[in-house]
């Protein structure tokens, strides 16, 4: 594949989950209450930060190995996507148990809804395997194929004034969507199936990687905890719409230095 198809394709993409962000939290935010809108994006931001920790920088790790020897990948993408399946299976449970014992009520079913997508964490590892072997459209059109929609029901969920669980639910499934459709496009590699993984050598190789996925995550995202913690729920409303925009820019200049 030729490199300026494949940054162009790689920019697209970047571009079209960058306007879904974007969207996700612009939305809502011009019909709900400042305090409402300031939970769900602290919802968003505990999300965030849990998705490289069920990682573990294993999707970096696969990136890497899948780079260095492309037919021999599918050894730690299967162990690494069973690791991460269990380990977010894990978080999400602990999670919503937590918040229904603390909250209860509306925001433990916006979290529900909304860390579906961490659930789906696994389907990174399968695109950075597939991008470092140059891949890309084994994915492509399906992955946009689904930012398309959820795109379009987010604004439909604008124009209906629906509920912020909403919003979550599409959030969360779009991320959960996409790893079972990436599980699915893979299915004749069988790296589910290869039984000479071994998950202790591969987790301390990406022990360091783990710790450098969740430094730039809390260095991305602790202004928002702590402006949630600290001043409460309306404060990180009109913080969190003005960071997320900031962010958008910074997206579009990275696709345009890409491409």
């Amino acid at each position: 594949m030729p490199a300026a198809r494949m940054a162009i394709s790689l920019g697209l993409e970047m571009a079209a989950a960058g306007f879904f962000a974007f969207l996700i939290l612009a939305l809502p935010a011009q019909s709900r209450p400042v305090g409402e809108f300031g939970a769900f994006a602290f919802i968003l931001t505990i999300v965030g930060v849990q998705v490289p920790l069920a990682q573990y920088g294993l999707h970096i790790l696969s990136y890497g190995r899948a780079l260095a020897r492309p037919h021999g990948s599918k050894r730690i993408v299967g162990a690494a996507l069973i690791f991460t399946t269990i380990a977010s299976t894990i978080i999400y449970i602990v999670t919503v148990c937590l918040f229904f014992a603390h909250s209860g009520g509306m925001e433990a079913a916006i979290y529900a809804c909304c860390a579906l997508r961490l659930l789906g964490a696994g389907g990174s590892l399968l695109r950075e395997d597939a991008t470092a072997r140059r891949a890309i459209f084994e994915y492509l059109p399906t992955r946009l194929a689904l930012l398309t929609v959820a795109c379009l029901a987010t604004f439909s969920a604008a124009i209906w004034d629906a509920p912020l669980f909403v919003f979550a639910l599409i959030w969360g499934l779009e991320g959960v969507l996409f790893a079972g459709a990436m599980v699915f496009l893979q299915r004749r590699r069988r790296f589910l199936l290869y039984r000479r993984s071994r998950l202790a050598p591969i987790m301390v190789k990406a022990a360091p990687l783990a710790l450098q996925s969740l430094f730039v995550i809390i260095y991305l995202r602790f202004d928002q905890l702590y402006v949630g913690v600290r001043f409460g729920d309306e404060a990180l409303g009109l913080y969190a719409a003005a960071a997320r925009t900031a962010e958008l820019g910074n997206l579009l200049f990275q696709v345009v230095s890409l491409i």
